[in-house]
């Protein structure tokens, strides 16, 4: 279940998940939407940005939803900096940004009953694509 946005679209995985996908040559949705917003919104030096800004310009999150959204994102701020990682690196892949598919389960375990929370990312380069599971944390949204 996610939280709903003021478009009637509910802001979770999917909704998420939909904001890095290319679809080719339309820049008002999607990967290309979301690659623009990051190169308006970047450090011009560094290239950083604030996690889960991104999302909230996507979205048009304000107010409420927005400091809900802040909220939720700050929850799982030790593995900003992984995420963060592969967002730039995807979205400043040269021809074009890489999609990714984004899997969030909280009670997952790929790596062993032993590692409660994590990151995993697998790179397939014959799509290309990233597909990332979140683990052991809640979700967002």
């Amino acid at each position: 279940m996610g939280k709903p946005l003021p478009n009637g679209m509910e802001l979770n995985i999917t909704a998420i998940g939909e904001q890095y996908v290319l679809y080719e040559d339309d820049v008002t949705q999607g990967l290309l939407k979301t690659q623009r917003l990051y190169q308006e919104h970047k450090d011009p030096h560094s290239g950083d940005y604030d996690f889960g800004n991104l999302t909230a310009l996507y979205f048009d999150l304000q107010g409420y939803d927005l400091a809900h959204w802040q909220r939720s994102v700050r929850s799982f701020a030790e593995i900003h900096p992984i995420l963060k990682s592969i967002i730039i690196t995807a979205l400043t892949h040269r021809p074009y940004p890489v999609e990714i598919q984004w899997n969030w389960d909280e009670d997952a375990r790929p790596m062993g009953p032993d590692v409660e929370k994590g990151v995993s990312m697998i790179y397939d380069s014959a799509t290309p694509k990233y597909f990332v599971l979140v683990f052991g944390y809640t979700m967002p949204g």
